[in-house]
């Protein structure tokens, strides 16, 4: 019998080798390999930071709450997580399920770093990866959510995972 060309030409890789392997196409094409997008994502996300657009403190709530009846204030995560000025039971629910601990921050209790990320960007979610922020939704992404925790975590699943 002879052999089949096609196959004595087939090599087989180890897992490590196979690491190797991505990491040595990630280099040469300056491409992403799925398995750093997964480190990336499931691996190394410390903490998410829900960032509201609106200030925080009596003043930051009084004017938000203010804007809203005159319309010209809006903020897509406070939808979603608030009803009224409490937070909805749903979101209390959705906080003990999450695999990566999420603050909520208004605009002005943010860390500098933070702060500097989001400018402009309010209110969306971010990722805390190993001290390096990456944004995980932004204001359109909770506006499809249309005020629904169920949408919300339906959504950062699917940008997380």
């Amino acid at each position: 019998m002879g052999s089949n060309p096609a196959r004595s030409a087939t090599k087989f890789y180890s897992n490590d080798e196979f690491v190797i392997l991505l990491r040595t196409i990630e280099l040469r094409s300056g491409l992403k390999t799925v398995v750093d997008m997964v480190e990336d994502i499931v691996i190394g996300m410390d903490k998410m930071y829900g960032v509201y657009n609106a200030d925080g403190g009596i003043m930051g709530e009084i004017a938000y709450v203010w804007g809203k009846i005159r319309g010209t204030a809006h903020c897509a995560l406070c939808d979603i997580t608030h009803r009224g000025v409490s937070k909805k039971k749903e979101w209390k629910d959705l906080e003990g399920r999450l695999a990566t601990p999420m603050d909520l921050l208004h605009i002005n209790e943010q860390d500098f770093d933070l702060a500097r990320f989001t400018e402009g960007k309010t209110p969306c979610v971010v990722g805390d990866f190993a001290g390096e922020l990456r944004l995980i939704m932004n204001s359109e992404d909770l506006e499809e959510c249309g005020k629904s925790v169920e949408k919300f975590e339906s959504s950062l699943s699917e940008k997380t995972n």
